[in-house]
């Protein structure tokens, strides 16, 4: 949650208010978080805190997940923990995997990750929901034995790759921009042109250098009526095309619509294919309690509290409004659901 006011003032330093990464895109402004862990049944949240901007959550999970753990009732059955893929480090997975289970989404600087995503087209993965295809191997990471699910999502693809086009298409014409640039200058020798060039290639992620054309021109030593004894410098210009890249936008396509699901959950009867990834997207339940909390109608876009106290207050308030709605919206439906079904006539006069 971002605030407004400067807090630079010794009387106004607040612990809790620190500059961080902005999801909402305004580093300009300071930032509180609010930590929030809900249930798949109806998004109810389980257990919420107040934390300060500049938070890790790779360290914040940790302690988290702790708290959550102890307050649980083992006797109610097997529970997995799901979170996104700030949760997958070596450490954090090492710590938490003794206990509890827990499923996660496996970020794709991993270099293992890399390599299963771009060694599995779609035709070589087997169905495991509608417009889901995966498949299934096993993994060590941070020394706990792991099940690696490959997901592919149709719907995914089709969105990334669209989003991939428009790249290709914004990063040609910014290059254009720079060639045109490049064209105009004038070298000393054709190696230094060359370079120029090359260094421009560097640049693109999606494009290559093409066709490439030298030019070369006469220039005056100095000004005014040039001596018998001057010689004349040589200067030399270049242009050359753009072209896209087809091997490496293939590369990019491939890793398109696809993502790698993580558990310790090493029984696939305990769990199945389609279960992770049901669990997984599950996840939902925790932004659509976010979007409760940050939507402007709910009037805490922008928060104007000088006091850590006042700001604990507000959060608690906020997560107290989101238990309401959530168990509301949980417990209504099955009343609706039984007058509907006690009582029909009058319930649909009414609605006519």
């Amino acid at each position: 949650m971002e605030v407004d006011g400067k807090y630079v003032e010794e009387e106004q330093q607040i612990p809790l208010v620190m500059f961080g990464h902005s999801k909402d895109h305004r580093p300009d402004l300071k930032q509180f978080m609010i930590s929030l862990i809900s249930s798949q049944d109806g998004d109810v949240p389980l257990l919420t805190q107040t934390s300060a901007g500049n938070t890790s959550d790779k360290t914040h999970f940790k302690e988290t997940l702790r708290n959550l753990k102890s307050q649980i009732n083992q006797e109610t059955g097997v529970h997995y923990f799901i979170a996104d893929s700030a949760l997958y480090s070596a450490d954090t997975v090492k710590e938490i995997s003794d206990l509890m289970k827990w499923i996660t989404r496996v970020p794709e600087r991993i270099g293992a990750a890399i390599e299963l995503i771009h060694d599995f087209n779609k035709e070589m993965l087997k169905k495991i929901a509608d417009g889901y295809f995966g498949t299934e191997v096993g993994s060590i990471y941070g020394g706990i034995p792991q099940r690696w699910l490959l997901v592919y999502s149709e719907r995914a693809y089709e969105r990334e790759k669209k989003t991939l086009m428009n790249k290709i298409k914004k990063e040609l014409e910014a290059k254009k921009k720079e060639l045109k640039s490049t064209a105009s200058k004038e070298f000393d020798c054709q190696c230094d042109a060359k370079q120029d060039l090359e260094s421009l290639e560097k640049k693109c992620k999606y494009h290559k250098i093409g066709e490439i054309q030298i030019s070369q021109k006469n220039v005056k030593s100095s000004r005014g009526r040039p001596k018998k004894t001057d010689l004349p410098s040589m200067k030399y210009q270049i242009t050359a095309e753009l072209v896209a890249d087809e091997s490496k936008i293939a590369y990019a396509l491939e890793g398109k619509g696809k993502f790698i699901i993580a558990t310790n959950e090493l029984d696939d009867k305990a769990l199945s294919a389609d279960a992770l990834l049901s669990n997984y997207k599950g996840q939902q339940a925790v932004e659509r309690g976010f979007r409760f909390l940050k939507d402007p109608l709910f009037m805490t876009s922008s928060v104007f509290l000088k006091k850590d106290t006042r700001i604990n207050a507000l959060g608690m308030i906020m997560c107290l409004c989101l238990l309401v709605y959530t168990l509301a919206q949980r417990y209504l439906p099955s009343k609706i659901d039984g007058i509907l079904w006690n009582n029909p006539e009058p319930v649909r006069k009414a609605h006519k």
